[in-house]
């Protein structure tokens, strides 16, 4: 199984420190970035692409950038995982909710940890974040209900990391390491 793991791209990202042209430049490369991203996918023959958050900005993304992804997701063969973050978190006004998506994308709509069967004795398990902040750790008290290989994908922030980030930031589905191995998972794909 062969996996792609890719968070943080922030479609329509405003730049507000940029000029407007660079601002423009700026996310005209995020779009490309999914291109080349997709484009990396089937060059290496991936089973899924996953993405583990904040693939555009919920307060931003323009109807164009929708139909973009739309179309973009339905040119691949390859399974597209998307878990909702803090920035495209998952609400009724969501382009997540709105959009009509290709047979091959797979939204991970609850903020606990659910299941998709990658292969036989094979789950990824993802949740998304459902509001912008106040999301809890999605692994304190996960435990698989089955057996075989299990793998996480969210967008969460490992307690030890944040001292690292500026000061007044707030982390999201915050958790500690050892919970990922507590809670019987042998990887998470995090962004």
């Amino acid at each position: 199984m062969k996996l792609l793991l890719f968070a943080d791209l922030h479609l329509d990202a405003p730049f507000a420190w940029a000029r407007p042209e660079t601002a423009r430049l700026r996310r005209t490369n995020r779009r490309e970035t999914l291109g080349r991203i997709l484009a990396l996918a089937d060059q290496e023959g991936v089973d899924a692409v996953l993405c583990a958050g904040d693939l555009f900005e919920h307060d931003r993304v323009t109807p164009d950038t929708v139909a973009f992804l739309q179309s973009s997701f339905a040119r691949t063969d390859r399974r597209i995982l998307l878990a909702p973050g803090n920035h495209d978190w998952l609400s009724p006004r969501s382009p997540y909710a709105l959009a009509d998506w290709s047979w091959n994308v797979h939204l991970f709509r609850e903020s606990s940890l659910t299941p998709f069967t990658l292969d036989e004795g094979l789950t990824l398990w993802g949740a998304a974040h459902r509001a912008p902040a106040n999301t809890d750790s999605f692994f304190a008290d996960f435990r698989p209900d089955r057996a075989g290989v299990h793998l996480a994908l969210a967008h969460a922030s490992e307690r030890s990391l944040l001292g690292w980030q500026e000061a007044g930031k707030q982390p999201h589905a915050p958790f500690d390491a050892a919970e990922i191995v507590a809670a019987g998972l042998s990887h998470a794909f995090l962004g």
